[in-house]
């Protein structure tokens, strides 16, 4: 094989080994971007989610202050019929 076409197929070779990297790294950036894509929905819907959970979070908390409210305002109620169901 002469010098010329040795260099002339290294060159090939070369040339094809960057094509082939550039293909990769093209494939490999729109995979990243559709990560990206999907993690940054996901951050969307986490924090939309935290919002409704901290809305419910007031909510419960006025909802057991009710209830205690209730227990102790019917406590005596509860203690007077169990006294009165005991007596029959």
């Amino acid at each position: 094989m002469s010098q010329g076409l040795h260099v002339a197929l290294t060159v090939v070779e070369i040339l094809a080994l960057v094509i082939a990297v550039a293909v990769y790294l093209i494939i490999f950036a729109r995979q990243l971007g559709s990560i990206s894509e999907s993690a940054w929905q996901a951050s969307v819907r986490l924090r939309a989610t935290e919002e409704q959970l901290r809305e419910l979070g007031t909510a419960a908390a006025e909802i057991n202050s009710t209830l205690d409210e209730l227990h102790v305002a019917l406590s005596p109620v509860a203690e007077k019929a169990a006294s009165q169901a005991v007596r029959r």
